[in-house]
């Protein structure tokens, strides 16, 4: 059996007009487009399942090790609570009684903290911080953890776990939220509850 166009060719014999061919070019092209999206999405994801599994590892390591540490914590009184905040801090119009930050960046340091309060004549404390060479150096963590999402490594000097003392969960989560919109991590809150006590990871990569 042979079948025929309206001018009385064969359609067996016939060719792919231009058109035709143009037409399923572009459709192999959408289907690749299609996939390529599909599994550029699905890597995607997956980096960002690996950030927040490591994030909360080392959130994880110094929520275990801090309470049985010297490491000196900010405490609520509350002539220093901060309504806006959440937390014990009082921001740019803090006492001079209370030191801003208290920075732990190498294990030495450790025994040191109340010594530097006491040093500047500092009462209260607003934020402690951990950096990750810190804890790299008490074999918390690894020496070297790479970022899933750029591939880069960590900044260990840069990197650091903030930790502070919460009065109202709620109003310090939307403050850490806003706070940290242009941060590069993708988990939406990278931060875990001990008790009163927040921790927030804040990391820059190397270079």
């Amino acid at each position: 059996m042979f079948f025929y166009n309206d001018n009385g060719e064969n359609m067996k014999n016939r060719g792919f007009t231009l058109v035709e061919l143009l037409g399923v070019i572009t459709l192999i092209g959408l289907l690749a487009l299609a996939a390529f999206e599909l599994l550029d999405s699905v890597n995607k994801g997956n980096k960002e399942k690996a950030e927040e599994i490591q994030i909360k590892n080392i959130l994880a390591g110094a929520i275990s090790y801090v309470p049985t540490s010297r490491i000196v914590l900010p405490n609520v009184a509350d002539a220093y609570v901060s309504k806006s905040w959440g937390t014990n801090c009082k921001g740019d119009s803090v006492s001079p009684k209370q030191m801003t930050q208290l920075s732990y960046d190498s294990i030495e340091e450790e025994n040191t903290g109340e010594a530097r309060m006491a040093k500047d004549g500092y009462q209260y404390l607003c934020d402690t911080t951990l950096t990750l060479k810190f804890l790299s150096e008490l074999g918390i963590i690894e020496e070297k953890i790479k970022n899933p999402i750029s591939g880069k490594n960590y900044s260990f000097s840069e990197s650091r776990i903030h930790i502070f003392y919460v009065t109202d969960r709620e109003r310090a989560e939307t403050t850490i939220l806003n706070y940290n919109q242009h941060k590069p991590t993708k988990m939406e809150k990278p931060w875990e509850f001990d008790g009163n006590y927040m921790y927030i990871f804040e990391f820059k990569d190397e270079g």
